[in-house]
């Protein structure tokens, strides 16, 4: 996977644009991220159990069409950036699941709009991070009528003992999407009629990264054969169908 190669500008302040957004990324997630107050709500009084009916069902008034999402993995966390494609099926609002006790969302973005404000442009629900439509053709508007929605989220797959949504087994980090785990590695809309093209790539820490090449080069194989095996183990990964966010998996070995 090509590494992030952006120029970093200059702001008024004189500390580098990326630089500074990094910084306040980073600040954001140690004070617990833009759902805070929620994931303290429901790590304070953990929800009851919710049943879901049949005769509940409501179709997507947004779908997510596109899915790329890059993972950072480090010792004792993990970031995961997503951009997801989003179409219009009818008046409404984007409303993706997330576990907030488990997922620190770090940063929100639509392309096309310069700032979001919570309560205005989206809210908090338990379990629910809700993009409203009016944010959402504001986005179209200024962007070509694409409608293209950005997060990026802080997760800990070693203390994770669900065995749901991303985890660490021994060594290898495991994931477990089905019923309803990938809404413990970010938000997305996860239900089976959602249907969208995949894209992720991930990338380690030295220490990550080098116990995984010393793993694939003791299988005494030819160069060849193991810098095969080591490009589609580093590079991205494209879906050839569109799967629902329960087929999605990941293996890495530590």
């Amino acid at each position: 996977m090509a590494e992030d190669t952006t120029e970093a500008a200059s702001g008024t302040s004189g500390q580098p644009v990326a630089k500074k957004a990094k910084t306040e990324a980073e600040g954001r997630a140690r004070a617990g991220g833009l759902n805070a107050k929620l994931a303290a709500e429901t790590k304070a009084n953990p929800p009851a159990p919710v049943e879901v009916r049949r005769l509940d069902y409501r179709a997507l008034q947004y779908a997510v069409t596109k899915v790329s999402m890059d993972f950072k993995l480090h010792s004792g966390h993990t970031e995961v950036d997503t951009t997801m494609t989003v179409e219009k099926k009818c008046d409404g609002d984007l409303i993706l699941d997330g576990e907030e006790a488990t997922v620190i969302l770090i940063s929100l973005a639509l392309d096309g709009v310069e700032t979001l404000e919570e309560g205005v442009d989206y809210v908090f629900e338990p379990g629910k991070l809700i993009i409203r439509g009016v944010a959402l053709e504001r986005a179209a508007s200024s962007n070509n009528g694409n409608m293209i929605v950005k997060t990026s989220v802080c997760i800990c797959p070693e203390s994770n003992t669900q065995l749901s949504g991303l985890y660490k087994s021994g060594p290898m980090f495991c994931s477990q999407c089905e019923a309803e785990g990938f809404r413990r590695i970010t938000y997305y809309p996860d239900r089976p009629d959602n249907m969208a093209i995949f894209r992720f790539a991930w990338r380690q820490t030295q220490a990550i990264k080098f116990c995984s090449r010393m793993a694939i080069s003791s299988r005494r194989e030819s160069a060849e054969k193991a810098r095969r095996k080591e490009s589609l183990l580093f590079g991205p990964i494209l879906s050839r169908s569109h799967p629902t966010c329960l087929l999605w998996w990941l293996a890495i070995l530590d």
